[in-house]
Parts: C-alpha cells; sequence; structure tokens
C-alpha cells in the first residue's frame, strides 16, 4: 500500500482533462485517469513518482485548481497498465 493523491473534474471539464492527461505524460508523472462516461466525474489517481506533492499540486493548478484527497492504495503494473489492485 502507498499514498496516492486522488482528485476529480467535473465531467463537463474534458479538455481540461485531457490537457492534464498530456502534461503527467510528458512530465513522467505516474497516474491513472478514469475517464467519465458523460454523468460521473474525471477521477485521476497520482502517484508521487520521485517528486515534492507540492510539485504535483502546481502541476494540477496550472489546468485546474481541484480539491485534493489522499488515501492508501495497491498500484501494480499488470499488462503494461497502471492499475489500482483491490484485495478483498
Amino acid at each position: 500500500m502507498e499514498k496516492v493523491l486522488t482528485f476529480k473534474y467535473p465531467f463537463e471539464f474534458v479538455e481540461e482533462m485531457k490537457k492534464l492527461r498530456k502534461l503527467f505524460t510528458e512530465e513522467n508523472v505516474e497516474f491513472i485517469c478514469h475517464e467519465s462516461d458523460g454523468y460521473y466525474p474525471h477521477v485521476f489517481v497520482v502517484r508521487k513518482s520521485k517528486r515534492r506533492w507540492n510539485e504535483l499540486y502546481q502541476m494540477i493548478n496550472s489546468i485546474r485548481p481541484a480539491k485534493y484527497e489522499f488515501k492508501k492504495a495497491n498500484i501494480e503494473i499488470i499488462d503494461g497498465k497502471l492499475l489500482e489492485v483491490i484485495n478483498c
């Protein structure tokens, strides 16, 4: 289990979500983005990725401010994708 940062963008903010995904990819930040289907919000789960939390806040706020939360999660690479693993 590791500490991860989570936040949401409303489903109307598709362009901002795409910009943030591009920024994270360019900056080599490990993240999971659960895209909205038009009703629920876009949800991001972000690993620290050898950065300070403040650096990640600044990246996110440069696109659109969000309300942040921390949680403990199991993040693994499965079939080349970063996935959150839930153990029951």
